[in-house]
């Protein structure tokens, strides 16, 4: 399977996920000119609702310690909520929050 595909469809349904809990979100695109469109090389998604801001990084069937190292590194105000979601094949999603 193409993991680039494999990603890319993870994201979408993780974005419908923020979308179904009342969150605006922002994806950024892909372009031939930025191979690397995480937003601050280390987010996917980025949701907005009346109370907060998430950052998320979205896995699939696991995360590795690097990321999480880099995602804790990550400095935000406290309104800010930094998560990875992890999307296990053929199991439910796992969301953790990183601080």
């Amino acid at each position: 399977m193409n993991t680039h595909a494999k990603g890319a469809r993870r994201e979408r349904e993780f974005e419908l996920i923020l979308k179904e809990r009342g969150f605006k979100t922002f994806k950024p695109t892909w372009s031939r000119f930025n191979k690397n469109k995480d937003m601050f090389n280390t987010f996917d998604i980025m949701g907005i609702n009346k109370d907060k801001l998430v950052f998320v990084q979205v896995k699939s069937n696991k995360c590795p310690a690097s990321v999480i190292r880099k995602i804790k590194k990550f400095k935000v105000p406290i309104n800010v909520e930094k998560w990875v979601a992890i999307k296990p094949d053929r199991k439910d999603w796992i969301e953790e929050r990183i601080y």
